[in-house]
């Protein structure tokens, strides 16, 4: 064999060895996970961004005469909607109430408050504004007497919240303010109402 083959032989080895240096590093690498762009798999790396899961928890509710919060149809894991519910008062002709919740957890969404279905009646007045960060004043009434004897649970009106964070977290929904009214002219609180709200939580998926 002449010194030309010789040398040249050694060089492919050395080729070899270095491939197979680079091989089983890359190997030891990989299984570190320390090779950018490569999950488990081999494949490219992929940061997946939580999502997170809303839902509104009631509080116990009071046995009568009372304004609950609970929560309905139409809720998803990025929508909460909750009836505010209304048992057993006599003469009802309206009400009015500020609603507290963390901002940095809910916001009201859409159109924000529905009375389709209150127990109140038709041709309403509806009246929703934010008394503040994390604050809403709604007002709710009919427009003529007389009121409405409430017998059993019914429908006061719906809020619809969204989901501001992905973050495991929660919100208390509360009352504040709060009252409801005869047809009394003028209208006269009436007295003996518990109100009771709930909880806004949030998962992470």
């Amino acid at each position: 064999m002449t010194g030309r083959m010789l040398t040249e032989k050694r060089r492919m080895a050395d080729r070899c060895g270095l491939v197979r240096q680079v091989v089983v590093l890359l190997t030891t690498l990989s299984i570190l996970g320390l090779v950018p762009g490569c999950n488990d798999n081999g494949g490219p790396s992929v940061s997946v961004t939580p999502t997170g899961c809303l839902e509104f928890v009631a509080a116990a509710a009071p046995a009568a005469a009372a304004v609950v919060a609970r929560p309905t149809a139409g809720s998803s894991c990025d929508v909460a909607a909750v009836e505010m519910i209304v048992s057993d008062v006599s003469d009802l002709f309206g009400t009015d109430f500020v609603i507290t919740f963390d901002p940095a957890v809910v916001v009201l969404s859409g159109s924000g408050a529905s009375a389709t279905g209150s127990i109140l009646g038709t041709g309403l007045i509806l009246d929703l504004g934010s008394a503040g960060s994390g604050q809403i004043n709604l007002g709710l009434t009919r427009t003529t007497p007389p009121g409405v004897d409430v017998v059993g649970a019914q429908l006061l009106v719906t809020l619809t919240f969204g989901r501001v964070t992905n973050a495991t977290s929660t919100s208390a929904l509360s009352f504040g303010n709060a009252s409801l009214f005869d047809s009394s002219a003028p209208p006269v609180e009436i007295p003996g109402i518990s109100w009771s709200g709930g909880t806004f939580v949030v998962t992470a998926q």
